[in-house]
């Protein structure tokens, strides 16, 4: 009987990480959990800046999909993804599809140590124009510590209401490495 009990938690064990790796790393080798906010169709993963509620999710102005985010200055204004693993000296693309509704929003990324404290930096992507239209903002990332082991990326309203669809995270490869 101890064997089977054994046998079960060491199989459960090993199912759990294999789904936990299955939602980190999408087919796109997207490192964002939920970067679309379909999954469960709820915005599960992200938190706004109280670090608690989830962000408002959209189903009228989508960039693609079923779902978006809506994220207002004026309310709570910042949809957060924290624990992303990094390592020093790669690169990595951070895009998103923002809509500036009535106003400007931004992509963050804001660098933690191995212990999760934040390093004091943000590191700007990029942010929107100005106009009711959605925008693919984007940009490369390189840490350029050995302290910084992970990131959280953020989103954030400038001003006003903006939309947020399709958010990405993923290291970019040399063309060396894709020969491997």
């Amino acid at each position: 009987m101890k064997r089977i009990i054994a046998l079960f938690i060491i199989t459960m064990t090993a199912f759990y990480i294999g789904i936990s790796q299955g939602e980190v790393c999408s087919k796109d080798n997207n490192l964002v959990f939920n970067g679309n906010f379909e999954k469960y169709n709820d915005a599960e993963g992200w938190v706004l800046y109280d670090n608690i509620t989830k962000p408002d999710l959209e189903r009228k102005n989508v960039y693609s999909g079923k779902f978006a985010i809506s994220l207002t200055k004026n309310g709570m204004k910042c949809a957060k993804k924290y624990n992303i693993s990094v390592a020093f000296g790669k690169k990595y693309l951070f895009s998103g599809w923002i809509f500036a509704n009535t106003g400007k929003g931004k992509l963050i990324i804001a660098e933690f140590n191995t212990k999760g404290e934040w390093l004091n930096k943000n590191i700007q992507i990029g942010k929107t124009s100005s106009g009711k239209k959605w925008e693919k903002i984007a940009g490369e990332y390189i840490p350029q510590s050995r302290n910084v082991t992970s990131v959280a990326v953020a989103i954030v309203a400038i001003d006003g209401n903006i939309l947020v669809d399709n958010i990405i995270f993923r290291e970019l490869k040399t063309k060396q490495q894709n020969n491997l």
